[in-house]
């Protein structure tokens, strides 16, 4: 299963912002978790799959460095992760 993880740094400040994205159509995925695992999906494609907490971490932490060495940060960022909600159609 493949994830993107997208950086968005910004010019001044600290936080930076990582999202989720679908690999297919760069879309934000939706998350859910329970005590095990990680469930990814789509609003386009539907269910993309599901990782364990250390599949999941190990991924987080190869962007973390990513991010880190890309951006020239002298240590690893901190990332919070806020699952992106399901999108309302109104």
């Amino acid at each position: 299963m493949e994830i993107l993880f997208s950086a968005k740094v910004p010019k001044e400040g600290t936080k930076v912002r990582v999202l989720l994205l679908c690999p297919e159509c760069r879309e934000e995925l939706e998350m859910a978790k329970d005590q095990a695992t990680v469930r990814f999906r789509c609003a386009r494609h539907g269910e993309l799959g599901t990782l364990t907490f250390g599949e999941f971490s190990e991924g987080l932490q190869q962007a973390q460095k990513s991010i880190a060495k890309q951006h020239g940060f002298g240590k690893l960022v901190r990332i919070n992760i806020t699952p992106s909600g399901p999108q309302v159609v109104h």
